[in-house]
């Protein structure tokens, strides 16, 4: 029997939060590694197959890189009606899913597998757990999806939390299989794999306590969203920028320069912020040996958007226990932005998501328009197409007659004068418009005024500074 115990030689083939602290539960160190697997189910595959595929396809693709390693994967696959029950990712699917699991029995196949060696020598394992569901009413369903979230769980129910009191019976022989690892099947596959737990904790002393073998798990890192300044990386009229600490607070710089992997909207103009953060808080490496890698973006005519995997090993440094650094061109990350996807990945792989404070040009426009600041919504850009960005505006002025809803939208700097001279034309003249245009710039201009009032005045708007658009009808 082997009994090396220099370093985590036990690995978690998983980016589950869950998996993670039920396999605390063994009281040995281990580390954590997010395998790349497609995750997609096959063309006419059954659940229960599907569970044992993927859970074995998540320990060999570890164990890889890992061969001295006791690799363990494992997946989890709810079915009903003999179709396979996903995560919801939505609040409207998890919805759908209570409705349809109401009152009815779903049958939740976990699989385990155990792999060691570049030969990919393996035990596998499925546990079938039975749940049947009391007959819910449509207020337990919003409320506990309020309360709870499951978004990232298969079936929509956390049976270890609120969950629980959606069901009526549970019946499995390994009680931890519903919470997405079964700990009697996995001890008896280590086990046979040549890996005794009992054994271990003994030469160990037989005192680990559950918090030291927590102590001696790897973290997993977290996703800090940083705030950009609103110039653009354009430097102003006297070719000198002001120090970054003018707009974004010194704790923020300071967090910043101790993070060494960064995911960017566009890497040179990231790494001309690094290198004005490092002017004013010194950087804990040298920014060539950062990790600057930009979001993907959708090739042009291909179908469909990025795919999860992608976005998974954007956030691969995480699992080894590294923070990550998301940066947008301009302003907060994720809003009105693509890095929304990338927070959304975060949270469906257990990370913890750390906003950080800054300037938000969309929520600057806003307090400063002197528009309803209590009802409000983001439309974003309107159609390029002249007929159709009409339409648009017309929907757009009456909803916000009928609800007094500021709506305020962005376009394209280049197309200022485009979008102005299309709300002059399209808005009532008593429609209240703002136009905040380069916010925090020494070339800031922010009015507010009746469409009518815009008229008479001829306005016209840079075509190199961001603006913000907001109107509000009367």
């Amino acid at each position: 029997m082997e009994l090396l115990l220099s370093s985590p030689d036990l690995i978690l083939a998983s980016s589950s939060r869950y998996r993670r602290e039920l396999l605390e539960r063994l009281r040995l160190p281990f580390d954590v590694c997010s395998p790349q697997v497609d995750e997609a189910a096959l063309e006419g595959e059954a659940p229960a197959q599907m569970s044992e595929r993927l859970a074995l396809a998540k320990a060999r693709a570890v164990a890889l890189d890992r061969p001295q390693a006791w690799v363990i994967g494992s997946d989890q696959v709810a079915e009903l009606d003999g179709e396979a029950i996903g995560k919801p990712g939505t609040h409207e699917r998890a919805v759908a899913q209570l409705r349809r699991m109401s009152g009815r029995c779903v049958r939740f196949h976990t699989a385990v597998a155990v792999v060691r060696g570049l030969e990919g020598a393996f035990g596998l394992r499925r546990v079938v757990v039975e749940v049947e569901f009391r007959v819910l009413r449509e207020e337990e369903i919003e409320t506990y999806l309020r309360l709870e979230r499951p978004y990232d769980c298969a079936g929509s129910a956390k049976c270890e939390g609120l969950g629980i009191g959606l069901l009526r019976s549970i019946r499995s022989d390994d009680p931890t299989a519903l919470i997405g690892l079964p700990l009697i099947a996995t001890r008896e596959l280590l086990e046979a794999a040549g890996f005794d737990l009992l054994a271990r904790l003994a030469l160990r002393g037989g005192c680990l306590t559950v918090a030291h073998a927590q102590e001696s798990v790897q973290p997993l890192g977290q996703l800090w969203l940083f705030p950009n300044t609103l110039d653009l990386g354009c430097p102003p009229p006297s070719g000198q920028w002001p120090a970054l600490t003018e707009g974004i607070a010194p704790g923020v710089l300071q967090r910043a320069a101790g993070v060494a992997h960064w995911v960017v909207e566009n890497a040179k103009a990231a790494r001309l912020w690094l290198k004005r953060v490092h002017e004013t808080t010194p950087l804990a490496q040298p920014l060539q040996s950062l990790s600057v890698v930009e979001l993907p973006r959708p090739r042009k005519g291909a179908a469909g958007g990025i795919g999860a995997a992608e976005w998974r090993r954007l956030l691969e440094p995480a699992s080894r226990g590294h923070d990550i650094g998301l940066l947008s061109d301009a302003g907060l990350p994720a809003i009105a932005d693509p890095g929304a996807q990338l927070v959304a990945a975060a949270h469906a792989m257990g990370l913890r998501v750390r906003p950080l404070p800054g300037p938000s040009s969309l929520l600057m426009a806003l307090s400063a328009s002197g528009l309803n600041g209590q009802s409000f919504a983001f439309v974003g850009y309107l159609p390029t197409d002249a007929g159709q960005r009409a339409q648009k505006l017309r929907e757009l002025e009456a909803h916000s007659r009928r609800f007094q809803q500021t709506q305020f939208l962005i376009e394209t700097p280049y197309r200022n004068r485009v979008m102005l001279e299309a709300l002059l034309a399209g808005l009532h003249s008593q429609t209240w418009l703002s136009v905040g245009c380069g916010l925090t710039l020494p070339q800031e201009s922010i009015r507010s005024d009746t469409v009518a009032g815009w008229r008479a005045s001829k306005p016209t708007l840079p075509d190199d500074v961001p603006a913000v658009f907001l109107f509000l009808a009367s």
